[in-house]
């Protein structure tokens, strides 16, 4: 009988063994699939920081270009305003010009006038100097 239990209790030491070597087997596997999957993930958080350093850096290259352009556009619309008041100062210089040439016009007219009555008149005194003479 003692024979027996011992047996019996060696059988189950020995599948109990078995048990817990297959446990143990499954645990280092689980171990091994764990580090290699914390592997991987660390890999790809790195892969993820390198691309949002290098996001990052495009963003402040981008924020750079628009504050270029932001100031680009300031001097164009200064320029345009600059162009304005140059195209007003024509504006006032070309209606000044036409004041004048119509001023000069008038006068060239009465200028005109005056000649032909002073010319009116020096063929009249030439006319009368003509009767003294003869």
């Amino acid at each position: 009988v003692v024979a027996d239990e011992v047996r019996t209790l060696a059988q189950r030491t020995q599948e109990s063994t078995s048990e817990i070597q297959q446990m143990i087997e499954n645990i280092q596997s689980s171990s091994a699939k764990a580090v290699d999957a914390m592997d991987r993930g660390q890999e790809r958080t790195n892969n993820s920081v390198t691309k949002v350093s290098g996001t990052g850096e495009l963003i402040n290259k981008i924020t750079l270009s628009v504050s270029h352009i932001k100031d680009m556009n300031t001097h164009i619309a200064t320029a345009a305003e600059e162009q304005s008041h140059v195209a007003e100062d024509i504006n006032q210089n070309i209606q000044g010009i036409v004041d004048i040439t119509s001023q000069a016009q008038e006068s060239i007219g009465t200028t005109t006038g005056t000649s032909e009555t002073l010319n009116n008149i020096a063929s009249h005194m030439q006319a009368l100097i003509s009767r003294f003479k003869y």
